[in-house]
């Protein structure tokens, strides 16, 4: 009797489970669809409800289904601050619709939608819950130690005369003698700009043409030195005056100083045909088989992007004035562009919404040119630094996700203290497995604030090693740029010569190298702080062996700088050094220039070689004059005296 009770409890409980189940699994009431199952960082999760039963399809119609998105058991919240998407009734298919655009840098994993319903309906409806995926594209492995030096400038390479790190004068292969200086083991070249300042370009090609010819000589120089090349476009800027411009529709900005919108000279991102320009002028580059690397700038709003406003408010389902179908377009504009500049605590929700959707854009445009260019080469992109890229439109990781391999995040213009702010902003946004980024630095005495102490170049040296360090929160950055090579010899260099520019950036090529162990060998210099006038003083190159094997033959050097003599040997050598051991080389100099534009301030530079070492190790320092000899009013006067 005792066994067939059990039997009896064991039946029912299977029958009940068996009954849950089929309830459980059975269709409900209302269904959750995603177009696609796994979603990258530049797209819209786009979301559909049905309703099977037609009175409560009847019964729903006019009501909107609020979804919320999870991730395990919380809650996402999405671009503009939203915690959750309102579904649609579309007439045309009889489907609730909506879309959540993935947010910033969203973790990648499983994500789960779910309807939200009143206690009392839940009860009466069944429900389940739909799963998507976040993913990354994986970017090419990019190995520690990329060093870089760029050069954007559109002088005829034909005619052109470069003075080399040697002094001597020579054609454009003089460039290479300052990229081995620096010991970069690549060269950034900028091969396509859409400028003209005497006559329109061809509609056909509207590009610099004077140094394509030259690509391919530029490209194969660079192999016979051992340095990989690469080259970019200039993408959605124009240069010249106005009626020089190709026939492309233009970005409008807002001036609220002016309180109305007005056209630039940055393309459109809307304009078709410019990708298709793009893509031309890469195809026509694509037969040089030395080249290495493809790259890219501006590819975002270069001025604005207030034409885009009514493809921004249908994509985004943006919430709009009451009257918006009778503004006019210009009208419209100025509601965006008037927002997106006050930037107002109530505005953030709809600018943050502008900024994603403009980097969607930016990203689509590289995921198009990447697959019709048929590009197999790695490929990188310039970015800007501020607010991470979003205040013009721009996101490493979609950037990465739509086919880019190198993020070369750009420190231009910011002071000090902005420097901190970006850095840590950068550091909380970014682990090394999100996107690979590089970081550099320009090559311009005003972008560093016309600092004298401490010294322009001294200032491009610490700013780059702090991001070097710390844009990425879990460790340093796989390389470096420097930008550019033609900033240091004709540019706003300011009271510095080119070689203390290049030594700056070098000495980051060091530190970096340093970091990821790829040489052994860390050099310092020591200095007094402040030395006498024409008055012999101590510099001591201390080099440190940090490898785990012996090094041998090392060769020290002092790099002469103007105003600083040497007075004894400039080139020293260590017959070897065991690992953790250091030696100290002592050299004497004399200060021989007063150099007051520049604060009386002076480079003391070091280059160290070693047997087998592949790339050279850079150190400096800048020293001051004392009080004294600051009484002298003038270079000349002390020159004659």
């Amino acid at each position: 009797m005792m066994q067939k009770r059990y039997l009896f409890i064991i039946f029912s409980i299977i029958v009940i489970t068996a009954i849950l189940a089929a309830y459980r699994w059975s269709s409900p009431d209302i269904y959750l669809k995603t177009e696609k199952k796994t979603h990258l960082h530049y797209d819209f999760v786009d979301i559909s409800a049905g309703i099977r039963d037609n009175r409560l399809k009847e019964d729903f119609k006019n009501r909107i289904l609020p979804v919320i998105i999870y991730r395990g058991i919380s809650p996402v919240s999405t671009i503009g601050k939203k915690w959750s998407v309102g579904l649609k009734y579309d007439e045309k298919n009889g489907r609730w619709r909506g879309r959540w655009p993935v947010p910033w840098n969203a973790p990648a994993g499983k994500y789960r939608i779910g309807i939200w319903l009143s206690p009392e309906l839940r009860e009466k409806i069944r429900l389940r819950n739909r799963k998507f995926f976040i993913a990354r594209r994986k970017p090419r492995k990019l190995n520690p130690g990329l060093c870089v030096m760029t050069m954007e400038n559109m002088r005829p390479l034909k005619t052109m005369k470069v003075m080399g790190p040697d002094g001597r004068w020579g054609n454009w292969k003089k460039l290479f003698d300052w990229v081995e200086f620096s010991g970069a083991n690549t060269f950034w070249y900028m091969a396509g700009q859409t400028s003209a300042y005497d006559k329109r370009l061809p509609d056909d090609f509207p590009w610099n043409n004077e140094n394509l010819d030259f690509i391919d000589d530029l490209a194969k120089e660079a192999k016979n030195r051992g340095i990989d090349f690469g080259y970019w476009v200039q993408c959605y800027l124009t240069l010249g005056p106005r009626r020089y411009r190709p026939d492309y529709e233009y970005g409008w900005d807002y001036k609220y100083d002016l309180g109305k919108s007005v056209p630039t000279r940055g393309i459109s991102i809307g304009d078709k045909k410019r990708i298709e320009d793009i893509i031309k002028f890469i195809k026509r580059l694509d037969k040089i088989k030395e080249i290495d690397y493809i790259g890219f700038d501006y590819i975002r709003t270069a001025k604005g992007g207030l034409e885009l406003v009514d493809e921004f408010v249908k994509e985004m389902e943006v919430e709009v004035p009451e009257k918006w179908n009778k503004f006019s377009k210009k009208e419209r504009m100025e509601w965006l562009g008037r927002i997106a500049e006050r930037t107002r605590e109530r505005d953030i929700p709809l600018i943050d919404q502008w900024n994603w959707w403009r980097a969607r854009q930016a990203a689509l445009i590289l995921k198009r040119i990447k697959k019709e260019a048929s590009l197999t080469k790695p490929l990188w992109a310039f970015n800007l630094s501020w607010e991470k890229g979003w205040q013009h439109g721009q996101d490493v990781v979609m950037k990465s996700d739509a086919g880019v391999d190198i993020i070369a995040v750009m420190l231009y213009e910011s002071d000090l203290e902005q420097l901190d702010c970006l850095i840590e902003d950068w550091n909380e946004y970014m682990n090394k497995g999100d996107a690979n980024l590089i970081v550099g630095d320009d090559y311009d005495w005003p972008l560093h604030q016309y600092t004298l102490n401490p010294a322009g170049p001294e200032d491009f040296y610490g700013r780059t090693l702090r991001a070097m360090e710390n844009i990425y929160g879990d460790g340093p950055v796989w390389g470096i740029f420097t930008h550019d090579l033609a900033r240091a010899l004709w540019g706003r260099r300011g009271p510095y010569p080119p070689q203390e520019w290049v030594l700056a950036g070098a000495s980051c090529f060091s530190r970096l190298r340093e970091e990821w162990k790829i040489i052994p060998i860390h050099t310092e210099i020591e200095i007094p702080e402040k030395v006498p006038f024409n008055t012999a003083f101590s510099a001591n190159v201390v080099v440190k062996n940090c490898g785990p094997v012996k090094v041998e033959k090392i060769g020290v050097s002092l790099l002469p700088q103007r105003g600083i003599r040497i007075v004894s040997r400039g080139n020293k050598e260590i017959e070897s050094l065991v690992p953790g051991e250091t030696k100290r080389i002592d050299f004497k100099l004399k200060i021989d220039e007063f150099l007051y534009e520049r604060g009386f301030r002076h480079m003391v530079a070091s280059r160290t070689e070693w047997k087998s070492g592949e790339f050279p190790g850079y150190a400096f320092k800048y020293l001051s004059l004392i009080e004294e000899p600051l009484l002298f009013p003038t270079t000349t006067f002390a020159m004659l005296e």
